[in-house]
C-alpha cells in the first residue's frame, strides 16, 4: 500500500469539509497508509476517526513581517506572479502583490513541517483537498523529493479570482507546471482554469465530482400545500432574498410553505423582509429553521415531507445542498451560475433559472411544478435521484478516485 498525505483545511475537526470530504476520507484510509494534516488548533474533533490514520495539526509559524515578506521575491514563480498581476492592471496590483507575497510566506512557514512529515511517513503522494498555501509548500519540496506526486484539488474559492478581495488566485501558474494532478469539482471549473492558464495543462486536469452519501427518500408531503426547502448561509452571495421575493410574486391564493436551513450575516434583516413582503399573502407560510447539523438535515426533510429545494445563489461550484436533494429524489429549482447546469435538465430532475432571475421567474419555477400530476412528479423525482446515481454518489466518486491515486 501506498503511503499518501491527505492536507486539510480542518477536517475532522470543526466544521470544515463537512459535507463532502467524510466518504474520501474513509476510502482513503482503506487503501492506502493514510496521514491527515489538518489546519488550524483550536476547533473540537467533530467526525469519528478511523484508527489505522495518524492525525496532525498545523498552524502558521509565525508573523508576516516586512523581511519575510520580501525574501519571497527570491522565488521564481513569486516574481512571475507579481509580474502577472502588474500586467493585469494597476488598481488593485498593490493589494495583489501584498497577498502573494503573504501566501508565499505562509507556505515557507509550514515547509519544515511537511519536509519532515515526508521523510517520518515516507510520503509518496501529497492530496491537497484545497490549493492552499500547504500546496504550494509541497510542490517546492519535490525538488528534495522527485519521486513526490501531488495531486490538488480545486472547489471554488480557491479557483476563482472573483470571489477574492483582491480578484486574484496566488502562484496557480506555478501549481499548474509543478501538479502531477489537478482536480475540479467540475466540467466548468476546469475548463475556467485552462483558459485561464494554458491548455498545455489539459493531460494533468482532471473532473473528479465529490458527491454525498446515499440518503432516505423523502415520503412527499399529502395536500395542496407545496412544500419548498433551502439550505444555505444567510450571506449576500446567497441571494436568499430572491426566494423571497419568488414567494411574494405567487398568484394569489398559491398555498405554499417555505422551509430555510441556515443561518448567517443577513439572519434578521431577510426575518424583517419576509415579514414585510409576505404579510398579505395568508396562503404562503414560511420557517426559519436557522443552523441545524448536516446530519440532522435528512430527518428534518422527511418531518417536513419536503417536495421541492431551490437555491438563488449568485455563484455556485457544484452545490452538495442539491447533491443531496437529488439523493433523496428532490427535484431542485436553481440559477445557472457555476457548475449548476451540469446538474441540472430543465424540466427532468428540476426547473433551471436564469443567472439573475427576477421574481416572476422564481415564481413561474414554483408554479410549474405545482401543475404536474402525480405520475410527472414522481417521474422528476426519478429523475433527480437517477442524477445522484450517475454522478454525485459519493462512494462511486471515491472510488474512481482512488484508482487515480493508485494509478500515479
Amino acid at each position: 500500500m501506498k503511503n499518501v498525505l491527505l492536507i486539510t483545511q480542518g477536517f475532522p475537526y470543526g466544521e470544515s469539509e463537512r459535507g463532502f470530504l467524510p466518504t474520501e476520507y474513509k476510502m482513503l484510509s482503506r487503501h492506502f497508509h493514510l496521514t491527515v494534516l489538518s489546519f488550524g488548533e483550536m476547533e473540537p474533533l467533530l467526525y469519528p476517526v478511523e484508527e489505522n490514520v495518524d492525525h496532525r495539526r498545523y498552524d502558521w509559524g509565525g508573523s508576516l513581517t516586512p523581511a519575510g515578506l520580501l525574501g519571497q521575491l527570491r522565488h521564481r514563480e513569486v516574481r512571475q506572479d507579481i509580474w502577472k498581476a502588474f500586467q493585469d492592471g494597476l488598481s488593485l496590483f498593490p493589494k495583489r502583490a501584498g497577498r502573494i507575497l503573504a501566501y508565499s510566506r505562509r507556505a515557507e512557514q509550514i515547509t519544515a513541517l511537511l519536509r519532515n512529515l515526508i521523510e517520518e511517513k515516507q510520503i509518496q503522494i501529497v492530496y491537497t483537498y484545497w490549493c492552499v498555501q500547504a500546496t504550494t509548500a509541497v510542490l517546492r519540496l519535490k525538488k528534495e523529493f522527485p519521486e513526490l506526486k501531488v495531486v490538488c484539488r480545486f472547489h471554488g474559492v480557491d479557483l476563482y479570482p472573483e470571489q477574492t478581495a483582491e480578484n486574484w488566485e496566488p502562484l496557480q501558474p506555478f501549481v499548474a507546471e509543478k501538479s502531477d494532478i489537478l482536480l475540479f469539482v467540475s466540467q466548468l471549473g476546469k475548463r475556467f482554469f485552462l483558459e485561464m492558464w494554458g491548455k498545455q495543462w489539459e493531460a494533468k486536469a482532471r473532473v473528479s465530482y465529490v458527491g454525498c452519501r446515499s440518503l432516505p427518500s423523502v415520503k412527499k408531503a399529502d395536500g395542496e400545500t407545496i412544500q419548498l426547502v433551502s439550505c444555505s448561509a444567510l450571506i449576500p452571495i446567497k441571494r436568499v432574498h430572491r426566494i423571497i421575493e419568488g414567494l411574494a410574486a405567487l398568484p394569489e391564493g398559491f398555498s405554499i410553505h417555505w422551509h430555510h436551513f441556515g443561518n448567517g450575516e443577513l439572519s434578521s434583516a431577510l426575518e424583517e423582509m419576509a415579514a414585510e413582503q409576505l404579510a398579505d399573502h395568508s396562503s404562503v407560510r414560511y420557517t426559519f429553521h436557522g443552523y441545524v447539523k448536516n446530519t440532522q438535515l435528512p430527518q428534518l426533510y422527511q418531518q417536513i415531507g419536503a417536495q421541492l429545494f431551490i437555491t438563488t445563489s449568485e455563484t455556485e461550484g457544484l452545490p452538495v445542498s442539491m447533491m443531496e436533494a437529488y439523493a433523496m429524489g428532490m427535484p431542485v429549482i436553481a440559477t445557472a451560475v457555476g457548475g449548476i447546469p451540469e446538474m441540472l435538465q430543465d424540466g427532468e430532475n428540476g426547473f433551471l433559472l436564469s443567472a439573475n432571475p427576477e421574481a416572476a421567474e422564481v415564481a413561474q419555477a414554483i408554479v410549474r411544478y405545482s401543475t404536474l400530476d402525480a405520475a410527472q412528479r414522481n417521474r422528476m423525482s426519478e429523475c433527480a435521484l437517477e442524477s445522484w446515481r450517475k454522478q454525485f454518489d459519493a462512494e462511486a466518486n471515491a472510488e474512481k478516485l482512488m484508482e487515480l491515486l493508485g494509478q500515479l
